[in-house]
């Protein structure tokens, strides 16, 4: 996380403004529900003006451009992404972003029969991993789950401390605990896997379905890796978002995936039962994790409404429903 110090909270007039600046001038500002680590705003105004305003409450602006440069290259090799930026700068110290609007809703939203097949979704994260990553990727997001010396893993004992009192949570983080100190030596011995760009946050919130067409947004952790990350993370959420409409996902979704590229199963293996404890560990320390002051707290705030709400429950539906899960991905 970047270290950009106390950020006042952005409100629907700083956007007002903030376009104004930019001789874009709306009439209408509504904040988005979805967001944890941004805020985003849906601004309306004459002429059909219809934008998009992403506020970074943890990157400079310097990092939020560099999103575009990872949705060109994806969008070279015939991924639809969002359209171009129509202005960013900073509304105070806070990076801000507008671009068109994309009529649709995301796949955390559509209801069972506007699921997409399983298998389009995997040949879409197959068509991503086919594009070489820039010579000067940034860093992996979760690439602290191969180093128990990076920082994040003492982190792990405060978000512990930070939930003992909600003890279907503090179970969960031993549990997520235990998996990695049972299986992280294997996962970091197994190196020998290709690197691709990856988009880093494949899930249902950041795929669109805007009319027949399949939109990926949110380029803000794609980089280079090893591609098993984007598809491990693909089984976690989306077996999840599939499952509670009683919907499979893993098998066609993989046997999709792997025509293109195949993965050896002890690898799969060892990373379906590392990452979603890692993911979820992670989330849980950004929750417990943030800076005094007002906008501190609201980050806290967000963070442990996403981990009660969102990353704890998926976490416990992979564990409840694992062997199921393994059986569809490994076989």
């Amino acid at each position: 996380m970047d270290d950009l110090g106390e950020r006042a909270p952005v409100v629907e007039t700083d956007i007002v403004a903030f376009l104004a600046d930019h001789e874009l001038h709306v009439t209408e500002v509504t904040p988005y529900a979805d967001g944890v680590a941004s805020r985003n705003f849906r601004a309306r105004g004459p002429g059909g003006l219809d934008l998009t305003v992403r506020c970074d409450l943890r990157r400079s602006l310097d990092k939020v451009r560099e999103d575009r440069r990872y949705a060109e290259l994806a969008y070279a090799q015939g991924i639809s992404v969002p359209p171009a930026t129509r202005v960013d700068g900073h509304i105070r110290d806070v990076a801000a972003t507008a671009r068109p609007t994309i009529e649709g809703r995301s796949l955390a939203q559509v209801t069972a029969s506007r699921l997409p097949a399983p298998g389009r979704i995997g040949e879409m994260l197959a068509v991503l991993h086919n594009v070489v990553a820039p010579p000067d990727s940034r860093r992996f997001f979760y690439a602290g789950m191969l180093d128990a010396s990076d920082p994040i893993w003492q982190g792990f004992p405060h978000a512990r401390a930070t939930f003992r009192n909600e003890l279907d949570i503090s179970e969960l983080i031993e549990q997520a605990m235990t998996r990695l100190k049972c299986e992280v030596s294997r996962l970091r011995a197994m190196t020998e896997m290709r690197v691709s760009m990856i988009h880093g946050d494949f899930n249902p919130p950041n795929i669109l379905i805007s009319g027949t067409d399949m939109v990926l947004i949110d380029w803000e952790k794609a980089c280079g890796a090893y591609p098993i990350a984007d598809l491990v993370q693909a089984v976690y959420y989306f077996c999840a978002r599939y499952g509670r409409h009683d919907l499979p996902f893993a098998g066609e979704f993989l046997h999709r995936y792997m025509k293109a590229h195949p993965v050896p199963r002890p690898i799969l293996e060892v990373w379906l039962f590392c990452f979603p404890a890692f993911i979820f560990l992670r989330d849980t320390v950004s929750a417990s994790l943030q800076p005094p002051g007002p906008v501190g707290r609201m980050q806290m705030a967000r963070f442990m409404g996403y981990v009660r709400e969102d990353s704890a429950p998926r976490f416990r539906y992979f564990l409840e429903n694992e062997r199921a899960i393994r059986d569809a991905a490994l076989n």
